[in-house]
Parts: C-alpha cells; sequence; structure tokens
C-alpha cells in the first residue's frame, strides 16, 4: 500500500491494513508524520510495525508496537552536534528546520547540545512545509544569510527534508556562502 508520505492516508491505509486482518507486520512508513498517525492505528491492533527511515522520536515513544532500524532525531542530533564542536571544531552553527515532529527532533536537541558543548547558535531559522508558500520561506531565509560573515553563520546543520534542503543548498552555494553544508540521515539517500 502506498501512502504517499501523507499522514491523512497512512492513517487510512492504516486501517485498510486492520480491517484485512491479514497482516502479521507492517514495514513502513517513510516519513515520520506518516508513522505517527498510522502508529496509533498499529498500537491498538497489537500490529508490529518497522519502520526503516521515520526518524522523529515520537514515533516509537510510549508504543510497544512501532520500532526502527536507525538511530532516532535525537541522537542523530546530539551526535552531529558533538562531530560539530569536538571533532570538526565548529562553534558557530545555523540551524534550519522544518517544523514538524522530525525536524523539531532534530533541531531542539542539536541546538541544546551544541550549546551545553560551549558553541553558539547564531540563527534558527524555521521551514513550515505544510504552507503553499514554501519556495518564498526558502527564499526568506537565503535573504537572512545572504548579507552575513561565513563565521557568524557557522557550520548550516539541515534539519529538514531532502527538497527544501537540496533548494537550500543551491540557492546558499550560488551565493558564495561558503559554510559548510550538514544534514541527517535522510540526506544519506541517493534517489
Amino acid at each position: 500500500l502506498d501512502d504517499q508520505n501523507n499522514p491523512d492516508l497512512a492513517e487510512q491505509r492504516a486501517n485498510e491494513i486492520v480491517q484485512d486482518d491479514k497482516a502479521l507486520v507492517v514495514i513502513g512508513h517513510a516519513f515520520s508524520s506518516s508513522s505517527n498517525r498510522a502508529g496509533g492505528v498499529y498500537e491498538a491492533a497489537k500490529i508490529p510495525a518497522i519502520t526503516g527511515s521515520a526518524t522523529a522520536d515520537s514515533v516509537t515513544e510510549n508504543r510497544d508496537w512501532y520500532f526502527r532500524v536507525i538511530p532516532n532525531s535525537h541522537s542523530q542530533a546530539v551526535f552531529i552536534a558533538n562531530y560539530f564542536y569536538h571533532i570538526l571544531g565548529y562553534k558557530t552553527a545555523t540551524i534550519i528546520h522544518d517544523i514538524d515532529a522530525a525536524g523539531i527532533s532534530l533541531a531542539e536537541p542539536f541546538e541544546s547540545t551544541f550549546t551545553e558543548l560551549g558553541g553558539m547558535v547564531n540563527y534558527v531559522l524555521p521551514v513550515d512545509p505544510s504552507q503553499d508558500n514554501i519556495d518564498q520561506q526558502l527564499d526568506d531565509i537565503v535573504t537572512t544569510l545572504k548579507n552575513r560573515e561565513n563565521g557568524d553563520i557557522g557550520a548550516i546543520f539541515f534539519a529538514t527534508k531532502v527538497p527544501q534542503g537540496i533548494k537550500l543548498i543551491v540557492a546558499l552555494k550560488r551565493l558564495g556562502i561558503q559554510a559548510p553544508l550538514f544534514g541527517s540521515s535522510s540526506f544519506a539517500n541517493i534517489d
């Protein structure tokens, strides 16, 4: 079944699986937002679900029937913050994050860990992917960063979905912004 990474459709598909009463286990869903919506359905029906890509902490928190095969967002963010600070030596950072479960569960622990280590997060720039004006939001972020010094921007951590991240990376590079760019596990996808 295809939920098209749509939370409403994911819940509908999960209900179809439960009503069909043939599934022993569910492999999926891809996005955290879809996994969150479908997860309650699987929990109530006691059908185990395993995601290979949904990283938001909320997907498996307080759920006995939802599992993941990759680190959750919190673990990734803490690791990346430590890597930024201790291994790469960056003392300033910018966070660009989606305003959803996945984005926030990456942005918040990154910021708190990085600042606890002694780093400074100079910019936290949200993106609301549910809005129709996504391109305008991305343009506003680029405008915010284009007149800043690279040292003030620091390394940029993308806690966004890949399509938003790609558009931002291209725009920032075209402007000559030389800040190092990093993303979560979703950026490791070769598609």
